[in-house]
C-alpha cells in the first residue's frame, strides 16, 4: 500500500526541547516502576518481550550501580515518622501500644503479624503512619498527632502510586481503608490493584495442597506466611463490601464463588484459630447481604409481590 515505514524508536536518553529527562531530579527515595517487570502470569505471554525491552531505560535496570541502588534502599528504610522528627519516640510508642491492644482485634488481628514499634521502623515507614494515625484518630486529646500523622500516611500512599511495594504497602492500605472513612475507597482502590498484581488468591492451592500448589510457584513460603497473605485477601474483600454499603454501589471484588470454594479448606487446615473463624464468619455474613443486595437491594427493579417468595433469599 506504499505506507511508509515507522521510524526506529529511540532507546535510552531522549532529549526533548533541549532538556535530558536522564538529569531530571525525583524526590523519590525509592526506585520508581514505570511497568510491570514481567507479566503477572508464571507463563510466559507474548507482552513480555516488550517488557523486557522497556525495563532498559528504567530507574531498575541491571545497569543501575549496585551501591547507587542500596544507597536508596537503606535511606528510605528509616525515614518514619519518629526518624523525620514528626513525633516523637514515647508518642509514636503509646500510639501503637494503642492500637495493637485495643484496635488491632476489630481488624481481626491484622496486626499480630506485624511484629513491634522498632522492626516497623526499620522496615515499613507507611505501616507506622497507618498504626500511629489510626490510633490517634480514636483519641480526642490527640488532634494535632493525628493531624500530623494522617498527612505523613497520605504523602506515603500518594509518592508510591506508580511504584512497586511489598505486602506491608498493602497492609497499610487495608488498615486505612477500614479506620479512614474519608479516603477508605481511594486506599481500597489502590489496595485491590496491588493485591491482584500480587495475586493473593491464588495462595490457597499452596495452602491446601503444598505438593501440587507450590510446584509452579518460584516463591518458597511458610503455611503461615501463606495463611497471612490469604486473610489479607478476606480483610480486604471486607472492606470493599463495607464501603460498598456504605456508598451504596457495586464492590469492585466478585469472586464470591472462590470465596465461598475454599472458606470450608481454609478453617479445617491445621493451624486455624479462633480469629480465622471470626473472620471467615464475617465473610460469609456479607456474602449473604451481597445476594440479599443484588436480588432485592436498592437500584433492581425486580420485586415480589406479596406473598414474598423464598428464592429471593435463596443463597
Amino acid at each position: 500500500m506504499d505506507i511508509p515505514k515507522p521510524r526506529p524508536l529511540a532507546l535510552g536518553r531522549t532529549v526533548r526541547s533541549g532538556v535530558d529527562t536522564n538529569a531530571l531530579s525525583s524526590d523519590n527515595d525509592q526506585d520508581c516502576e514505570l511497568s510491570p517487570p514481567t507479566s503477572p502470569s508464571a507463563v510466559q505471554a507474548p507482552i513480555d518481550t516488550f517488557l523486557e525491552v522497556t525495563k532498559l531505560g528504567s530507574p531498575t535496570s541491571p545497569d543501575t550501580p549496585q551501591s547507587l541502588r542500596q544507597h536508596r534502599s537503606s535511606t528510605s528504610q528509616h525515614r518514619d515518622l519518629v526518624s523525620k522528627g514528626l513525633i516523637p519516640l514515647p508518642v509514636a510508642e503509646a500510639l501503637a501500644e494503642r492500637y495493637f491492644s485495643r484496635l488491632d482485634h476489630y481488624l481481626y488481628g491484622i496486626g499480630s503479624s506485624l511484629g513491634n514499634l522498632k522492626s516497623l521502623q526499620r522496615t515499613s515507614p507507611i505501616l507506622v503512619a497507618a498504626i500511629c494515625t489510626v490510633s490517634a484518630l480514636h483519641d480526642p486529646q490527640n488532634q494535632s498527632i493525628y493531624e500530623l500523622c494522617n498527612r505523613e500516611f497520605r504523602r506515603l500512599v500518594s509518592r508510591s502510586v506508580f511504584e512497586k511495594r511489598g505486602l506491608d504497602h498493602l497492609q497499610a492500605l487495608c488498615i486505612g481503608s477500614f479506620w479512614l472513612t474519608d479516603a477508605s475507597r481511594i486506599l481500597s482502590s489502590d489496595a485491590h490493584r496491588r493485591a491482584a498484581d500480587a495475586r493473593l488468591h491464588k495462595h490457597f492451592q499452596q495452602l491446601i495442597d503444598p505438593v501440587d500448589g507450590g510446584s509452579s510457584s518460584p516463591l518458597t513460603l511458610s503455611s503461615e506466611d501463606l495463611a497471612n497473605r490469604i486473610r489479607l485477601w478476606y480483610l480486604l474483600f471486607i472492606c470493599d463490601q463495607h464501603l460498598s454499603i456504605l456508598h451504596n454501589r457495586d464492590p469492585l471484588l466478585r469472586t464470591d464463588k472462590e470465596i465461598l470454594a475454599n472458606c470450608d479448606a481454609f478453617l479445617e487446615r491445621d493451624g486455624a484459630t479462633d480469629a480465622d473463624v471470626r473472620l471467615l464468619s464475617q465473610v460469609l455474613l456479607l456474602l449473604i447481604m451481597g445476594q440479599v443486595r443484588d436480588d432485592i437491594g436498592g437500584g433492581v427493579q425486580r420485586r415480589c409481590l406479596p406473598p414474598y417468595c423464598f428464592r429471593c433469599f435463596a443463597i
